[in-house]
């Protein structure tokens, strides 16, 4: 990564914008421990590359909703005269970096046939003026879920206590496994977040309650996969495929 987006950055006949890696870290719940072999390495990489992001909360699953706010807060504070556009995945999520630069430039990621499933009838049609990226702001990319329903099982990875939620059903929301957003979509949630409780799905609550209290319209883009998929083509033809 760090060497692709060295590439990418440096200076070329046809680039025009640079890249930027960073990873959103919280604190270790054993860090205060003498010797804590994780927390030194962080620091070392957060010296040498300057590519860490890090604030005082327990990194665990239930928490990545603070990791995202997170996020959103960094981007908005300090990136906002130099950033257009803010890609957020998981650290288990391909992201093909040369389609997603085709999709923000405007151009068309090419047909493959493990990718054919993806499309609707009018996705499909690549080359088509209305498939192909024309926004700089308004921009929420991703993989759309929509009428689903909170677990309320306590032993599932997505429970969700009816306490913290307590609707019948989520708001249309994007898979947090990869979303692209614009630079004024990145300060409208986390202003939004401000003022909209916490729930423990960081996708529900970022791109779902947020995206609703900003008024942001969310839109399902079919190479934002979710797929699971296992063919070499299918992670040639897509923007982001989540393991």
């Amino acid at each position: 990564l760090k060497h692709y987006a060295e590439y990418l950055s440096g200076e070329g006949d046809s680039l025009s914008a640079s890249v930027r890696i960073v990873f959103i870290v919280g604190r270790s719940k054993y860090e205060s421990l003498v010797g804590n072999e994780t927390l030194s390495r962080v620091h070392s990489e957060a010296e040498k590359y300057n590519d860490i992001i890090q604030e005082s909360f327990v990194d665990s699953y239930n928490n990545l909703t603070l990791k995202s706010v997170m996020a959103l807060k960094h981007i908005s504070r300090s990136c906002a005269n130099s950033t257009a556009y803010f890609l957020k995945c998981d650290d288990d999520t391909f992201v093909n970096v040369p389609n997603l630069l085709h999709f923000l430039l405007g151009g068309s990621v090419p047909l493959y046939n493990d990718t054919l499933d993806y499309h609707d009838r009018y996705t499909f049609l690549v080359k088509s003026p209305q498939n192909r990226m024309n926004d700089t702001s308004g921009v929420m990319y991703g993989h759309q879920f929509c009428n689903v329903v909170p677990v309320n099982d306590v032993s599932s990875k997505w429970y969700m206590p009816s306490y913290m939620y307590p609707p019948e059903s989520y708001p249309k929301y994007l898979s947090g496994a990869g979303y692209l957003l614009s630079i004024d979509v990145v300060q409208r949630l986390y202003e939004a977040s401000l003022n909209t409780t916490l729930v423990y799905l960081e996708d529900v609550y970022i791109t779902g309650l947020c995206a609703q209290r900003a008024h942001i319209t969310r839109h399902h883009h079919p190479l934002f996969s979710f797929a699971h998929s296992k063919h070499l083509c299918a992670f040639k033809g897509s923007i982001t495929q989540h393991q």
